[in-house]
């Protein structure tokens, strides 16, 4: 469409077969142009209007067949099939019109129904949920915008909304000094301090986008958050000169006997036999003899042993409770947690 207005400029177009007569007949009426306003304009006004001109000795008849032929020429093979099936909607007789043909293409392009305004005001409303998926690009926005404004006008609608939703959208940033700035152009908005257009707070922002990009301040880290990550890095150096020395240490003759302990317990459970694990079947009895030996499956250790679950001293079983619902709840911030790794590793280090 901006090639076909920029072409049209150039040779005059407009004038004689793009600006539509609201009046039909009545070639001094007020107009519409078809590039603006196709949304609003039918093909049989469109007909009508070229009726008054197509077969004669006219200006306007010579340039309708130009704008025929540029835009016939930039179809392509696939495009030129879908337009063709309609040929009688841009022909008068065997006279083809330009005119007639934009709106076709215009037609076979996309759906042009209530349910594209429909379509357009709902993706204005959620630019929010755009911008994520443009990077966070505030110039992409802007043009993504621009061209579903356009599409609206062009259909003979307009947005009440606009300021709204680019608050809205703009808002969605990931960068919090970016949308500071927005939330006070928003705040003196609605206190009535400042009068904003939606095209300028388009171009405020992204002008503001920009210098933020050039600084190279766009998503960078606040003091705050330098501090979060040195503090960080600290709690990972501190972590990993507190493993070195972990293993420099000596083990105490009670963790190593405590140790030793362990090992001959797996060692033990290591050489029993693996049927000795198998969970005992529906019906089956809890004795049985192996190899002259009696074994008997205990319900505390869920497992084949020699003695009976009622003579089960609980050796080796886990009885540690679990920890409560409050023991587990994580720090809301991440300052918090690392505050409480740095006197966690304060109070080992203390030991």
């Amino acid at each position: 469409m901006e090639d076909i207005a920029e072409r049209a400029a150039n040779f005059g177009w407009n004038i004689t077969v793009l600006d539509i007569p609201n009046d039909a007949n009545d070639v001094f009426s007020t107009t519409k142009n078809l590039l603006k306003h196709y949304g609003e304009i039918s093909l049989d006004h469109i007909r009508k209007h070229a009726k008054t001109y197509v077969n004669t000795q006219t200006r306007a008849a010579q340039d309708s067949i130009q704008l025929y032929s540029c835009l016939w020429a930039s179809l392509s093979d696939e495009g030129k099939s879908k337009v063709n099936v309609h040929r009688s909607d841009y022909h008068i007789g065997e006279q083809r019109v330009g005119a007639l043909l934009l709106k076709v293409i215009i037609r076979e392009s996309h759906i042009d129904t209530n349910a594209t305004i429909s379509h357009i005001r709902t993706q204005l409303s959620s630019l929010d949920t755009y911008l994520p998926t443009i990077g966070h690009d505030i110039g992409k926005l802007n043009d993504y915008v621009t061209s579903l404004h356009d599409a609206l006008l062009a259909r003979g609608e307009v947005s009440n909304d606009l300021l709204i939703n680019l608050f809205k959208g703009y808002k969605a940033s990931s960068d919090r000094r970016f949308v500071a700035y927005i939330e006070k152009k928003e705040e003196d908005y609605e206190d009535g301090s400042t009068a904003i257009s939606p095209h300028q707070l388009m171009t405020l922002a992204k002008n503001r986008y920009e210098v933020l990009v050039e600084k190279g301040l766009w998503n960078a880290p606040s003091a705050e958050e330098e501090k979060i990550m040195a503090l960080e890095a600290t709690i990972k150096k501190l972590q990993g000169a507190r493993g070195a020395n972990r293993n420099t240490k000596k083990q105490s003759p009670q963790n190593t006997n405590k140790k030793n302990e362990k090992k001959r317990s797996s060692n033990k459970s290591d050489d029993l036999p693996s049927w000795v694990f198998e969970k005992l079947k529906p019906g089956e009895s809890k004795t049985k003899t192996v190899n002259g030996k009696k074994w008997y499956f205990c319900d505390h250790h869920g497992r084949w042993t020699r003695h009976t679950t009622e003579k089960c001293k609980k050796t080796g079983i886990n009885e540690e409770k679990t920890k409560t619902n409050q023991e587990n709840i994580k720090y809301s911030t991440r300052s918090s947690k690392l505050a409480k790794a740095m006197n966690a590793i304060a109070e080992e280090d203390d030991e």
